[in-house]
């Protein structure tokens, strides 16, 4: 069984110098970690743009609510015949 255990380990560390070994893995890391923050960084941009059509918006609403109550009552008025 050592024998078969020892053949395996062999074959693992000949996998791992394969793929580059603890240096590969480092960089892989440091990339994935770079791409997450970029990610991370675009979401919340969004989000802001987001919020801040969103907050335009209302105030339109709100602008539009405002000139419709300050309309003379006159126009509503049916003329009289």
């Amino acid at each position: 069984e050592s024998g078969v255990r020892s053949q395996e380990s062999g074959v693992r560390s000949q996998e791992f110098r394969s793929s580059g070994g603890r240096r590969k893995k480092k960089e892989q890391r440091r990339k994935n970690k770079e791409e997450r923050t970029k990610n991370k960084e675009q979401r919340t941009k969004n989000k802001e743009q987001r919020t801040k059509k969103k907050e335009e918006r209302t105030k339109k609403k709100e602008q539009r609510r405002i000139v419709y109550y300050q309309l003379p009552i006159t126009n509503y008025q049916l003329p009289i015949p």
